[in-house]
């Protein structure tokens, strides 16, 4: 279940036992009110039975006294009128009690009613109601002033009587009596008398004695006449139904439930939408999506979750973006990196990739880097955006000339603002006068190898020591790469060079005229080999000396090397034995700078000018050409070699072309 549902139950829960209660309470309320009204009805009705028979007890004792005054002077006739009369009148009976004893009733013989009564204007008392007059005896007349025997004695009393019947209580109930199970009775002593419920009244007597406002389905009411009568009117009316107002009620309960229930959902909704909201926006964001924003519609604990919500997935888009760009820096890196790798062995493109990476790093202007042998100027080997720095860069870094010339010469780590300012750094020629530079060393095995410099940052201030420290980490490693790549240039070099006069060796000889020779017969170019061997060498290591004889070597090495082209190759065969191939060269121009050499290694003697005395030096040649000659380097060198040994025995000091045989090219 949740949290909407839960919130729905728990409203309507707490709002239906209310509504219950209300109902229940309602219910009995109104039930209780409806049996109040009854009680108040049949209270009014025993007070208008009451006041009916005080009123009736009035009348007869008004008629009583009419009929007092009335017997005064009449005679018998005119009683027995009156008396018909008054019993006309609604009384039940009416009687006169004359002076002398005599007396006259209607009806006729009933005397003895009025025997013991007694006027109701003293004790009213049922069933009958007695009207009594008596005539006072100075109101008497004298019997003598009568007219003869019809003469009407003087009464002395006059009684009427009205009994009090069903019907007469049925007509002071007025609509009471109709009403079903409804009626009245009169009870003297706590006894009815005179009733209209019929057997019902026996039942009631409990109810009248014990003042019970509610008998047998009926409601009850009792209203005593007063102190000085025994009577008591009571009147039961049928108690209200209350299966209408318990239906009412019942359906304003349901109706009630009903609301209550569409309440608690509307409350429930009201409630947890901006809750629905905010996990709708939680789940989205869990899923990936961070541009869930929750709309914040109010200042209360909800709305400030919705806003810490939206500021979290602010953040994390940009952490996310900010690693983004991180990864694709890193990605970028990896793919220098790799392109370095594979460009192990190319100096000027891991160099450029290692100069990238640094200036993307930490967001440079422009980038420069300088590679060379330690102690000697670093040639500028890459260089990134440095157009904007204008044309004062320098192309070459010498060690202890400026800024960057110290971080070659020191291996310090420069980081500043290049000027004649206070904390400035005084730059030197070449150096990128007014910027922000950080310059670090480029170390390898036997120093610093080069120095990386970085111009400016992008944002325009200056560099800051984390950038230094991630600078000096790159530099370090990148200082390796360097001094490997160097090394191994230093290693193909020895491979194919002579470590004493800095010459090819013959193995590259023997690539390189290979090479020519290919190049030759593809185009139809002319090829040229000299073979040179230093006259009597052994005599001179004997009387100099060997180290004599090595600088011999380095000195012949030097006096060829200065007549020859770039494109010629000049290669220590061995021992004393050089060769030197020279491309696009005919037979007759190898044989003229054979003459050139010849001369160039006789005079001066070696070594002149030096403490030591002078050696004099001499040179034999043997010139070949391809394919004159050979079409292979072994029969050009074979070639090249005879001839060299025929210039030997004919004198040393000379050069000689090779001859031309059947067997030659083979």
């Amino acid at each position: 279940m949740g949290l909407r549902s839960r919130l729905w139950v728990a409203v309507t829960a707490l709002l239906l036992l209310p509504v219950l209660v209300t109902g229940l309470v309602a219910a009995s309320v109104l039930a209780r009110q409806e049996d109040d009204r009854a009680g108040e009805r049949a209270g009014l009705q025993a007070q208008a039975v009451a006041q009916a028979l005080v009123a009736e007890c009035g009348r007869m004792q008004a008629v009583a006294r009419e009929l007092s005054a009335l017997l005064g002077t009449a005679t018998a006739a005119e009683v027995s009128a009156a008396l018909a009369e008054v019993q006309g009148d609604g009384a039940d009976y009416a009687g006169v009690t004359f002076a002398d004893g005599h007396s006259a009733s209607v009806p006729a013989g009933a005397e003895d009613r009025a025997a013991h009564a007694v006027a109701c204007q003293d004790r009213l008392t049922a069933p009958d109601l007695v009207g009594l007059a008596e005539q006072l005896p100075g109101a008497r007349r004298d019997a003598s002033s009568g007219s003869g025997p019809e003469r009407a004695r003087t009464a002395v009393q006059a009684v009427v009587m009205e009994t009090v019947t069903p019907t007469w209580l049925l007509t002071a109930l007025g609509g009471v009596g109709g009403a079903k199970g409804g009626g009245a009775l009169l009870a003297v002593d706590g006894q009815p008398v005179v009733t209209t419920l019929g057997d019902s009244a026996a039942y009631l007597r409990p109810a009248v004695l014990e003042g019970d406002e509610q008998a047998h389905g009926r409601v009850v009411r009792a209203e005593a006449l007063g102190p000085r009568s025994p009577v008591t009117v009571v009147v039961a009316t049928p108690a209200p139904g209350h299966a209408r107002l318990y239906a009412l009620t019942l359906l304003g309960t349901v109706l009630g439930c009903l609301l209550v229930v569409a309440l608690g959902r509307a409350v429930s909704r009201a409630l947890t939408r901006p809750l629905a909201s905010l996990t709708e926006a939680s789940e989205r964001v869990v899923a990936g999506d961070l541009d869930a924003a929750v709309t914040v519609q109010s200042d209360d604990e909800v709305g400030r979750l919705g806003r810490s919500l939206n500021l979290i997935t602010a953040e994390m888009r940009q952490y996310l973006d900010a690693l983004q760009r991180s990864r694709d820096e890193l990605r970028d890196n990896l793919e220098r990196l790799g392109e370095a790798l594979s460009s192990t062995h190319d100096l000027e493109g891991l160099v450029t990739v290692v100069l990238e990476s640094a200036v993307a790093a930490v967001e440079a202007r422009a980038g420069l880097a300088w590679v060379g042998e330690t102690g000697q100027p670093f040639p500028l080997v890459a260089a990134q955006d440095i157009e904007e720095l204008g044309a004062g860069i320098a192309r070459r870094v010498v060690p202890g000339v400026g800024v960057l010339g110290s971080v070659a010469e020191q291996g310090v780590v420069v980081r500043g603002l290049l000027g004649d300012g206070p904390g400035q750094l005084v730059p030197g020629p070449g150096d990128p006068a007014g910027q922000h530079v950080l310059a670090v060393p480029l170390r390898g095995s036997t120093g610093v190898t080069g120095v990386l410099a970085l111009v400016g940052r992008q944002d325009g201030r200056p560099f800051d020591a984390r950038q230094e420290e991630e600078i000096r980490t790159l530099a370090s490693q990148a200082g390796i790469a360097v001094d490997n790549v160097l090394l191994h240039r230093e290693t193909e070099r020895l491979a194919i060079t002579d470590p004493l006069t800095g010459l090819w060796n013959f193995r590259y000889l023997s690539m390189s005229l290979a090479r020519e020779i290919e190049r030759a017969s593809r185009f139809e170019r002319t090829l040229a080999v000299l073979m040179l061997d230093i006259d009597h060498f052994k005599a001179i290591n004997d009387t100099y000396g060997h180290a004599r004889g090595d600088a011999v070597l380095r000195e012949f090495a030097m006096r060829v090397g200065q007549q020859v082209r770039e494109v010629d190759v000049l290669a220590r065969y061995g021992g004393e034995e050089f060769v030197l191939t020279l491309p696009e060269t005919s037979l007759e121009g190898a044989a003229q700078l054979a003459e050139r050499i010849r001369v160039a290694v006789e005079v001066p003697h070696f070594g002149a000018g030096a403490a030591e005395l002078p050696v004099p030096v001499t040179v034999s040649i043997g010139v070949a050409a391809y394919p004159l000659h050979g079409s292979t380097p072994a029969a050009l060198l074979r070639a090249a070699d005879t001839a060299l040994y025929d210039a030997k025995r004919g004198g040393r000091n000379r050069w000689g072309v090779a001859a031309v045989t059947s067997g030659t090219g083979a």
